[in-house]
């Protein structure tokens, strides 16, 4: 009898721990899309059986202080035999304030995992700047691979009343006439931003 009372008051404990230990959880508050304006997905695929290049993803768009923050999550597949990869090109008026990036995402530092950033001093050209992932300049095939890359865009002083955003993204490569084309397939996504107020 006492082994009986011993058991019931053990599981009377543990059943009031529980219900504490979840009643803290249930108190917990997180934000979730703190700020969010927008979202967009986009989606770019050179569309080959075997060596497929292409770049699948989500924009978001947050108001933060006083700019606008535009995240670009994006998982990335270069074909083997691609030496062009996938480039993001970035309009005029948006700053890149971080890159980060797994490609090829085996978890080994190499020299092709590193995203290369371009910037133009071109007034007349529309793209400010532009991030190349798994692209060689000798149009050598880098092997290919995996992985995920977050880009982060802040508004710039001379761009603080944003209300459009237009992002290009191409993916592949391919020899024609012994001209080198890169960009086989390329992806224009223009986007109205909602009013933060």
């Amino acid at each position: 009898m006492k082994k009986f009372c011993f058991i019931c008051c053990m599981l009377l404990l543990i059943a009031l721990l529980l219900a504490g230990c979840i009643q803290d959880m249930a108190t917990t508050n997180t934000p979730i899309n703190q700020n969010l304006l927008q979202v967009k997905n986009f989606n770019i695929s050179t569309d080959l059986a075997t060596d497929n290049t292409s770049a699948v993803g989500d924009i978001y768009f947050q108001k933060s202080a006083d700019h606008i923050t535009v995240t670009i999550l994006a998982s990335i597949n270069i074909g083997a035999n691609d030496w062009g990869g996938v480039s993001f090109y970035i309009p005029k008026g948006w700053e890149i304030s971080n890159i980060l990036s797994s490609y090829p995402d085996d978890n080994m530092a190499s020299e092709k995992s590193e995203a290369v950033v371009w910037s133009t001093e071109d007034a007349d050209y529309l793209w400010d700047s532009y991030i190349e992932i798994g692209h060689d300049y000798n149009q050598q095939p880098t092997g290919g691979g995996k992985g995920t890359v977050l880009l982060e865009l802040v508004n710039n002083e001379n761009n603080s009343d944003a209300d459009s955003f237009t992002l290009m993204v191409t993916v592949g490569s391919d020899m024609q006439n012994d001209s080198a084309i890169i960009g086989t397939n390329t992806l224009t996504i223009e986007i109205d931003i909602p009013p933060t107020e």
